[in-house]
């Protein structure tokens, strides 16, 4: 077993709530998704968590993004990729 590399072994992970109808936020805290709250998670789930992480751009879109089509680029949903370091910002 590996430490999960979303939680970091913390077991819970943390998630703004945005309701744009009362245009409040609210931080939640809730068992890890992708270790269902044990803070492990198998080798193979670990190296399949680590290759989704490498795919998101972290630029914070400075240049815009393009749109690309299902069942072309980097995953099979349509999707957008930054135009500065060609990473994913946005699925589906």
């Amino acid at each position: 077993m590996k430490t999960c590399p979303t939680c970091n072994g913390k077991k819970v992970i943390h998630v703004e709530l945005n309701d744009y109808n009362e245009k409040t936020k609210k931080l939640i805290e809730m068992n890890c998704i992708d270790c269902q709250g044990h803070g492990t998670v198998s080798k193979d789930q670990y190296d399949n968590l680590m290759k989704q992480k490498h795919i998101w751009c972290l630029c914070f879109n400075s240049s815009g993004s393009t749109y690309v089509e299902d069942n072309v680029g980097i995953v099979s949903k349509h999707h957008w990729l930054c135009n500065d370091c060609h990473k994913v910002t946005q699925i589906g």
